[in-house]
């Protein structure tokens, strides 16, 4: 997976530009409290499954296989879980207007819905839920859809 990557010319989209827009987003869906005023994103949103974890998928109506697209992982956080999360920063209708493909991963059975990076056995590449995650759900999107490895994002 890409580290630090901070731009890419061909793309139009950089890490600022996600995690600003990520930012903004749950400030905002905080700032309104609950109400949520913006339309659905008219691409496909469907639950899928990797080893019995469920996760979101949101591919936008732009996509059509012919080009490698971005992906961007979304990790809620303690208490969250990944639809709820996908609801409070609207990223699917970021991906709708960038044109990425976003998947919401879902931690059940950490302590509070909370991801285990603190358990040594999640921490290093290539173990745990570092592994399920990078290997795992991206390995499975990647052999279903045509994502630009250069442009994946957590």
């Amino acid at each position: 997976m890409t580290q630090n990557k901070t731009a890419d010319s061909d793309s139009g989209i950089d890490r600022r530009t996600v995690l600003k827009t990520v930012g903004v987003s749950a400030a905002a869906a905080t700032g309104v409290a609950g109400m949520n005023t913006a339309s659905a994103a008219a691409g496909t949103y469907t639950g899928e499954s990797y080893n019995g974890r469920y996760y979101g998928k949101y591919v936008p109506s732009s996509y059509d296989g012919s080009e490698a697209v971005p992906l961007v992982m979304m990790l809620h956080g303690c208490t969250q879980n990944g639809d709820g999360f996908k609801d409070e920063t609207q990223m699917n209708q970021v991906a709708e207007q960038e044109g990425f493909i976003a998947i919401y991963p879902e931690e059940t059975e950490g302590l509070n819905g909370c991801w285990n990076w603190f358990e040594d056995s999640n921490t290093l590449r290539g173990q745990g839920q570092a592994q399920e995650l990078s290997e795992g759900i991206v390995g499975q999107v990647q052999a279903n859809e045509n994502i630009d490895e250069d442009r994946i994002y957590v």
